[in-house]
């Protein structure tokens, strides 16, 4: 019979809601434990139970054993008289593995038996490497220059829930409809290494499979893929020919191809094809040619000049969709001379026009098989008197510079000979108001023989002047001879000449000219005598006389009341009047029955701002009118004027 080591009384109490009660007691006996029934900890060892994988490894304590907490402890050692301890050994198997010997030691100090037990706890690494790759055309590469082959830097995998150290290499593979990725991948054109990462060279331009071979400390080992893409972003080279030639066909047009443009461009991978288009047009219905596309159209606008070209494009394209572009120049040639065939000689009378194409006629038959420029050189003067023949040259030229000429002859005869006695109009016998020679000249007068029908004939008009001064019917007579001749068959000896006098009478100036100021005068009466004296003068000036012999005359109208007070000779006059409106009269005789007068009125006034006004009367013959007004006005003195128009005024 075990001995017992310790005895425990537990009391129940129950107590209803009426507050009765009912006390009960339970007694435990605790013996003394036992050490041969210790239950010991298990092995993980996968014998006794699994092993922990470095994956889901036991957590471990500050020594860096597995927590007992873990992996269990001896059991029926709770006794007080039961005393343990436990001793760990660690052993390294690889990468994350390892393997612990851990020994138990328990002592029954009331007895001093011992008992102690080994529990062996692994952690091992034994899966297969778990590899996470990039999604399908994750990673992108561009083919190196010049070449239809790229680089890549491989990245390192993603390995997941992998306690050991591990590496790995690399292999690649065009990827194909098999799914086979890692069935013979390649090896080769691979640089680098685990620890500074591996670069392909050499991948194609395409789709290509990177293999990963991974294997870690322990020996394990996995593998995955991920996918590059190589793509070929290098244009193709564009190379055109320089300068190429097209003929127009035989109806105006002409194509060019764009593989015809092409001088052996290049690519770093393959030439897709080629298209071509123009960078303006001229051609009628056709501006899709400003497209790209296989071919472009020309037409016989497009030559200007022998040397004129088009501006063209070629754009090409590789296999990868890149493309680049070539400029060049076309010249567009049209090779077919035109036709032409000439009018038939023209006969043309005097005075018809050998230069008016509607009376020679043009030519009536060209072709060709774009525009032609028809053109003619002048066909020659004819002699000095019109007449005689001609050759006009017609031309035929295309744009190309394609050219064909014909001669055409024209003769010009005279049917109707000049005659002076028919084909003259004499200039008219003529007077002139003046009495100088310069207003006398033929070009002064407009005056000169006018011939007609002569367009066969060369004349030639002379003159000669006879001047007679002072004739009882002008100051200066002249007359004038005029003679007329045909250089076409004129001789000197037996002609023909024609003549005929014309009379020029020169009748004197106009009428003499004032150049006194026209203006009224206002003398305000200072003395308060009510008169003032007043002095007036004229100067005046003819063409035909000398200023020194100008002869003047003066009147005097007192009050202004129309009748003649005082008159005298000469240009100078001072008198006194008195307040009020005077009028003053100066007068210019002349030989040629003109006369001019200066007008002059005077006012001596009283009150001040009265109206001015002039008064001008006809004498029954031509006069020329200077007015002057004078007034006196009371008070300081005020001069005033007033300009009046010279007025001319004719006999009624």
């Amino acid at each position: 019979m075990q001995l017992l080591v310790k005895k425990i009384t537990r009391q129940w109490t129950v107590k209803d809601r009426q507050g009765n009660t009912v006390i009960k007691e339970q007694v435990f006996y605790i013996q003394k434990g036992d050490i041969n029934l210790i239950t010991w900890p298990r092995n993980y060892d996968n014998m006794d139970l699994p092993a922990f994988t470095c994956t889901n490894a036991p957590a471990l304590d500050e020594e860096g054993f597995p927590l007992i907490s873990v992996t269990g402890r001896p059991q029926g050692i709770d006794c007080s008289n039961f005393q343990y301890y436990q001793e760990d050994l660690k052993f390294e198997i690889c990468g994350g593995a390892y393997k612990v010997l851990r020994q138990w030691f328990v002592i029954d100090w009331c007895t001093g038996a011992e008992a102690s037990r080994n529990q062996i706890i692994k952690v091992v690494d034994d899966r297969p490497i778990i590899c996470v790759s990039q999604p399908d055309f994750y990673y992108e590469a561009k083919t190196d220059p010049n070449k239809c082959t790229g680089s890549f830097k491989v990245p390192p995998p993603t390995v997941e829930l992998e306690c050991s150290e591990w590496t790995y290499t690399v292999g690649y593979k065009l990827r194909s409809p098999s799914g086979l990725p890692f069935e013979n991948p390649i090896f080769t054109n691979i640089t680098g290494n685990a620890t500074t990462g591996y670069t392909i060279s050499g991948l194609p331009q395409d789709t290509s499979w990177i293999v990963y071979f991974i294997e870690d400390a322990c020996g394990n080992t996995g593998m995955c893929f991920t996918e590059v893409v190589v793509k070929d972003l290098q244009p193709p080279t564009a190379i055109c020919e320089g300068t190429t030639t097209i003929a127009i066909s035989f109806d105006g047009w002409a194509k060019l191809y764009a593989t015809s443009l092409d001088d052996h461009s290049l690519d770093n991978c393959e030439i897709d094809y080629f298209e071509i288009r123009r960078k303006t047009t001229t051609c009628a219905g056709f501006a899709s040619d400003l497209e790209f596309g296989e071919y472009i159209n020309f037409c016989c606008a497009d030559i200007t000049n022998p040397s004129s070209f088009v501006k063209v494009q070629l754009k090409v394209w590789d296999k990868a969709g890149n493309y680049n572009i070539c400029e060049a120049n076309v010249q567009v040639q049209d090779k077919v001379r035109p036709t032409l065939t000439c009018p038939p000689p023209a006969i043309l009378n005097c005075g018809q026009d050998h230069l008016n194409l509607d009376l020679t006629g043009r030519p009536t038959i060209f072709n060709d098989n774009c525009n032609v420029n028809i053109t003619t050189t002048p066909p020659g003067a004819l002699g000095s008197c019109g007449l005689g023949t001609v050759t006009r040259v017609w031309t035929a030229r295309d744009p190309q510079g394609n050219s064909i000429s014909c001669n055409q002859s024209i003769t010009v005869r005279d049917l109707v000979p000049f005659n002076g006695n028919v084909n003259v109009v004499w200039p008219a016998d003529v007077s002139v108001s003046s009495c100088d020679l310069d207003d006398a000249t033929p070009e002064a007068l407009e005056s000169f023989p006018e011939a007609s029908n002569t367009d066969c004939a060369n004349i030639a008009i002379s003159k000669t002047d006879q001047v007679f001064y002072e004739t009882p019917e002008a100051c200066i007579k002249i007359l004038r001879t005029w003679r007329v001749i045909n250089w076409c068959n004129y001789d000197p000896v037996s002609g023909p000449l024609w003549e005929r006098t014309q009379t020029i009478k020169l009748m004197g100036s106009d009428a003499p000219r004032f150049t006194t100021p026209c203006d009224d005068i206002t003398i305000d009466d200072t003395d308060n005598d009510c008169q003032q004296r007043v002095t007036l003068s004229a100067t005046a000036e003819d063409a035909c006389t000398d200023a020194n012999n100008i002869r003047y005359r003066w009147s005097i109208d007192r009050g202004n009341n129309t009748s003649i007070d005082t008159s005298g000779n000469g240009n100078n006059l001072s008198l006194i009047l008195p307040v009020g409106i005077h009028r003053v009269n100066f007068t210019l005789p002349t030989v040629v029955k003109w006369k001019d007068f200066v007008h002059t009125e005077l006012r001596l006034e009283t009150e001040r701002h009265q109206p001015l006004f002039v008064t001008v009367k006809s004498f029954g013959y031509w006069k020329k009118v200077l007015a002057i007004r004078v007034q006196l006005k009371y008070g300081q003195v005020i001069l005033t004027s007033r300009v009046k128009t010279i007025v001319i005024l004719c006999l009624n």
